[in-house]
């Protein structure tokens, strides 16, 4: 677990280093040694079955979280989540046999911290994937992790004589939140939908999804968190997941219902929410704290496909300011989405293949509406779009922006 802990922090400096390549370089060698030495322990970690061998798993897995492509992390969370089930992780320490043996508060608390970090992140490894969840809401019991940090902590309790502080209130709201979203994917996103219980299930899960936004401490809200800058970061990403659950329920793609009223609704929201993604997208950019895997550069470019979209959907509407404010809506994603590239370790060049979508579209509405439009940039952006080959987004992003 400390090679582990070691990789992950040698690989978070060199991605955020990325201006000094030298540098960068010897970060990464550093985090790749360390990383693969704790691969060469796969094999004993899968066989012996404790908690601490799921522990491990779960920080490899992590540390795969950040890799390009998804398929590893996908792999080793259900390998690890299946090990952690066979060890009553995800039950409740209240459930269990009184011949049980007993366990002391930290090692329960252990329990509840690693099962919950795990299964988030496979449940939003599997819904960016669109494969199947395999638990079920009604599947666990398990309670969330108390909030105190590490060293109020012991094998004798909680230390109460101390002012009780908790590092990871941003981790608490997403365990909270967890449910609800596998009431989305099940609902929402299932194979078999039902187009009858659609708009149930979308006021449903809205009324879930306020209550968890109601309940927030102050610390979370991104206009209370100005405490200290981590805070800040930790109080956008929750408001980023906020959004994101909203843009995933509301999405015009996945409406089951002819109600024209409802639809309308659905893009209104979907247009809201992601100008307000925009937003506090550049709050964490200009804090360099971008996250270094695929799943933000595909919700990114969700939200640049959806915004298009709508004003594509309400041409009727688009006005010379409308369309002045897209374009510089665009450039800022597109600075945001260069970032993302290099965090990935690819050339940020492959950004292009989303102004490719712009482009047209920004022609088009100009002519359609007499807009005045800067061909000097347009040409600029045609002509990176040119030179790109693909590369990353463009294979992996295309169904969402082609």
């Amino acid at each position: 677990m400390i090679h582990m802990l070691l990789a992950i922090m040698y690989f978070q400096y060199a991605a955020r280093n990325w201006e000094h390549a030298g540098q960068q370089s010897g970060l990464n060698d550093i985090s790749n040694r360390h990383y693969h030495y704790a691969l060469s322990f796969l094999p004993q970690l899968m066989a012996s079955h404790t908690l601490q061998d799921v522990q491990a798993l779960t920080m490899i897995a992590l540390h795969m979280r950040s890799f390009p492509k998804p398929g590893p992390c996908w792999m080793l969370s259900t390998t690890t989540l299946n090990l952690a089930i066979e060890l009553g992780l995800h039950r409740s320490a209240k459930r269990w046999a009184s011949t049980a043996p007993r366990k002391s508060t930290l090692e329960i608390e252990m329990r509840k911290r690693t099962f919950w970090s795990l299964f988030l992140m496979h449940v939003m490894t599997c819904g960016k994937l669109g494969r199947p969840i395999p638990l079920r809401e009604e599947d666990f019991d398990v309670e969330l992790p108390e909030p105190v940090d590490d060293d109020l902590l012991s094998e004798d309790g909680i230390d109460t004589s101390k002012p009780r502080k908790c590092g990871f209130l941003v981790a608490m709201e997403s365990f909270r939140i967890l449910p609800a979203i596998l009431d989305l994917y099940r609902s929402i996103y299932s194979i078999k939908r039902s187009p009858q219980n659609y708009i149930d299930n979308v006021k449903r899960l809205e009324k879930r999804f306020r209550e968890w936004r109601e309940q927030w401490p102050h610390e979370m809200k991104a206009t209370d968190a100005t405490k200290d800058e981590e805070g800040r970061v930790h109080a956008q990403y929750l408001t980023m997941a906020s959004l994101e659950f909203r843009l995933l329920l509301r999405h015009p793609s996945l409406s089951l219902t002819s109600c024209a009223e409802f639809n309308e609704e659905n893009l209104t929201v979907c247009m809201e929410v992601s100008r307000q993604m925009l937003q506090h997208v550049r709050v964490i950019q200009k804090y360099k704290s971008l996250d270094t895997n695929w799943q933000s550069g595909a919700l990114y470019v969700l939200a640049i496909s959806t915004t298009l979209f709508g004003h594509w959907k309400r041409a009727e509407q688009v006005t010379p300011s409308s369309l002045a404010s897209l374009r510089r809506d665009m450039d800022d994603w597109l600075s945001i989405m260069g970032d993302v590239s290099e965090l990935l370790g690819r050339s940020p060049l492959t950004v292009a293949v989303v102004a490719r979508s712009l482009i047209p579209y920004r022609l088009r509405q100009a002519s359609a509406r007499g807009c005045a439009c800067d061909s000097r940039q347009d040409l600029v952006y045609a002509r990176t779009a040119s030179r790109c080959k693909g590369g990353f987004f463009g294979s992996f992003f295309s169904g969402f922006i082609i």
